[in-house]
C-alpha cells in the first residue's frame, strides 16, 4: 500500500512538470523578448577624472557625457559631450562613424 501510494505522488508530481523541451522553448522566447525591449532603452552616464598634487590641490579635470545603449547585448557608450560643452562637428563625426562601424560589425 505505501509502494503504491509513493509511486501515485511521484507520478502526480511529474504529470503537474512541464518537459525539458517546453521549459527550454519558454526561456528561449523570454530571451529573444528581453533582447527587443532591450534595444528601447538608453541612458546618460557622466564620469568626472580629476588629478590630483602631492599637496592635495586639483590639477585638472576632465567630465564626460556618453548615451549608453545596448548593441549586441554589450553597452556602447557614445561619447556626447566633454567638460559639459557638446563635441566639436570633427569630433561628433568620428563618434557617429564609430557607432556606424559598431553596428556593421
Amino acid at each position: 500500500m505505501r509502494v503504491a501510494l509513493a509511486l501515485l505522488s511521484v507520478m502526480t508530481a511529474a504529470a503537474g512538470q512541464p518537459d525539458a523541451r517546453e521549459i527550454v522553448r519558454r526561456s528561449v522566447a523570454a530571451s529573444d523578448e528581453n533582447w527587443k525591449m532591450a534595444r528601447n532603452y538608453t541612458f546618460l552616464q557622466r564620469t568626472e577624472e580629476r588629478q590630483i598634487d602631492s599637496k592635495g590641490q586639483m590639477k585638472s579635470e576632465e567630465v564626460k557625457t556618453y548615451d549608453v545603449t545596448l548593441l549586441e547585448g554589450s553597452p556602447y557608450f557614445r561619447l556626447l559631450e566633454r567638460n559639459d560643452h557638446p563635441l566639436p562637428a570633427a569630433e561628433e563625426k568620428k563618434e557617429q562613424a564609430k557607432l556606424a562601424k559598431s553596428i556593421a560589425d
